[in-house]
């Protein structure tokens, strides 16, 4: 799988991409871009995926600008290949926030990913400060030859299945249900580190964290042996010059890796705490 960050590089090849933020790649991303590597097929072309790196700043009146992430790149890539996606274009969020819609069908659909058609959610949003909807790419799109496919929402036991309910899940440490919704467990990656007589996973600050509480975690680190670690996480920030921290307390060496969250549930009196 190829993948682009400058708006620069172009498509050889005819693309259907599926068009969205893919901060997680759950099960409406799932159908989005299933749909756009199956059209792409039917064309002999291939599928593609047009996304963006999150803002480096945080205004929040751009979109994006604080949203956490499901999923790190390396795992939403990996999923995306999974899915058969041969392109995925994930330029700089600031390379292109600028750009009317007109201009981003030009550029970035017709110009750089050489697309036949683009599948995307009914909600879909592009252009600067989200000026344009479905109704909009298909007027710009569809002239300059590309399709439009807009698909509804995602449903799972009777609620639409979507990055902010992903979230939820996380803040009340239901991490079975989030894991549910992305089609795959819940992961996070960080690096151990050493605090006197414990071991700590410093984890990257753009992630979505779960809820304070107890968890089992599955260290899949190697492909034959998993190591099931129980540990207890807690938010703790401090000044150091950077952003507040957030720790998770477990045994293990000092290396960096992915824990896939189980929650682990007990008899405790602090059910609310201890999931």
């Amino acid at each position: 799988m190829l993948i682009f960050h400058d708006l620069s590089r172009k498509s050889e090849y005819p693309t259907v991409a599926a068009l969205g933020f893919f901060d997680g790649v759950h099960l409406g991303h799932r159908a989005v871009i299933a749909e756009a590597v199956k059209q792409a097929r039917a064309q002999n072309g291939k599928g593609a995926v047009f996304t963006f790196e999150p803002p480096h700043h945080t205004d929040r009146a751009v979109s994006k600008s604080d949203v956490k992430l499901l999923q790190s790149p390396e795992s939403r890539d990996r999923v995306m290949e999974e899915l058969g996606v041969e392109l995925v274009l994930c330029p700089p969020f600031e390379s292109f926030y600028n750009f009317s819609p007109e201009e981003f069908v030009r550029e970035i659909l017709k110009n750089c990913l050489n697309c036949r058609g683009v599948v995307c959610g009914e909600d879909y949003r592009f252009g600067k400060k989200g000026a344009g909807n479905v109704a909009l790419l298909r007027e710009l799109a569809e002239p300059m030859g590309i399709a439009v496919t807009a698909l509804e929402p995602v449903t799972w036991k009777g609620e639409t299945v979507s990055s902010s309910r992903i979230r939820r899940c996380l803040l009340e440490g239901d991490t079975e249900l989030a894991g549910e919704l992305l089609g795959t467990p819940y992961a996070v990656c960080g690096k151990a580190v050493r605090r006197g007589e414990e071991l700590c996973l410093r984890l990257p600050p753009e992630m979505a964290l779960p809820a304070e509480g107890c968890y089992h975690g599955l260290d899949n680190r190697f492909r034959r042996i998993r190591h099931t670690y129980l540990f207890y996480f807690r938010g703790k920030g401090w000044r150091s010059g950077r952003r507040n921290r957030i720790e998770q307390v477990f045994s293990s060496h000092i290396i960096p890796y992915t824990i896939q969250i189980q929650p682990f549930r007990t008899h405790h009196l602090w059910t609310r705490i201890f999931r």
